[in-house]
């Protein structure tokens, strides 16, 4: 009962958020806006891909972007500042050049009336605060479902186990430990026990955790919500160099949803 109102809560928030995640209104300038920087970012990764060539393609088409913005009827000096520094980044591109550039546009973009909406500029921070508040609801759903005392009981009883079977190992007493083998044979409907009990509320919450991250993905798709500081290179994947909305989403998931477990659970 004393989470019921913390609960409605966050979820008044989480709407609220996804509300203007969903519906915030793009003018004509902004949608310019957000294409130039997206063929930027576009560059960058080429960059991190090293592609040199793609990276210099992609800042000439965001340069015809630009033009869209009609700065040079606004500030002339800036328009053609920012023009030179389009031709300088694409003939020796370099992904410090890029970010440079990438301020000084979204620079112009605020004076020619078109910035870049807001669901854009604080995508981190929108995205960390939708995990952070799924965080909690997921722990609150652990913690009203699962019998905690229980899996206490449970892990008790394995960690035990776990500890004399080491001892005698380290002992070399087989007989103790062909007794601990056979012993397992009745631990073992416990840890199948164990994983049910935390599974069930585990899938039903994905079964909402799912269809959110499709959603999210509709007016994200394609943006770059962070850059790595360094690049990772994954078996099946390839090289990692940014986060989109999943990515982000999910990594942002499991660190929060872990502080709210400890919090409310002690997990």
């Amino acid at each position: 009962m004393r989470l019921r109102v913390p609960v409605v809560a966050f979820l008044l928030i989480l709407g609220a958020v996804l509300f203007l995640i969903w519906c915030e209104p793009i003018p004509e300038n902004s949608a310019a806006t957000k294409e130039v920087v997206q063929k930027i970012d576009s560059a960058i990764w080429c960059l991190r891909h090293g592609d040199n060539s793609g990276a210099s393609s992609n800042l000439g088409s965001a340069k015809d972007s630009y033009s869209k913005l009609g700065l040079e009827n606004l500030d002339n000096e800036l328009d053609n500042f920012i023009k030179g520094m389009f031709d300088n980044v694409s003939q020796n591109p370099s992904e410090g050049g890029c970010h440079r550039l990438r301020r000084e546009v979204l620079r112009a973009a605020g004076l020619a009336g078109g910035p870049l909406p807001l669901i854009y500029q604080h995508s981190p921070c929108l995205i960390l605060l939708v995990a952070f508040l799924c965080g909690f609801l997921y722990a609150v759903l652990l913690k009203v479902t699962i019998d905690w005392k229980r899996v206490k009981e449970i892990r008790a009883q394995m960690n035990e186990w776990r500890r004399r079977l080491n001892e005698a190992r380290k002992r070399k007493d087989f007989k103790e430990m062909h007794k601990l083998t056979q012993e397992f044979s009745k631990l073992a409907p416990l840890q199948s026990e164990l994983l049910m009990v935390q599974f069930k509320p585990t899938l039903f919450f994905f079964l909402f955790y799912i269809p959110l991250l499709f959603f999210l993905n509709h007016p994200y798709s394609g943006w770059v919500v962070v850059w790595l500081p360094f690049g990772l290179r994954l078996p099946f994947y390839g090289y990692w160099a940014s986060c989109g909305v999943l990515s982000w989403l999910i990594l942002s998931f499991g660190a929060t949803s872990s502080l709210w477990r400890k919090l409310l659970i002690g997990e």
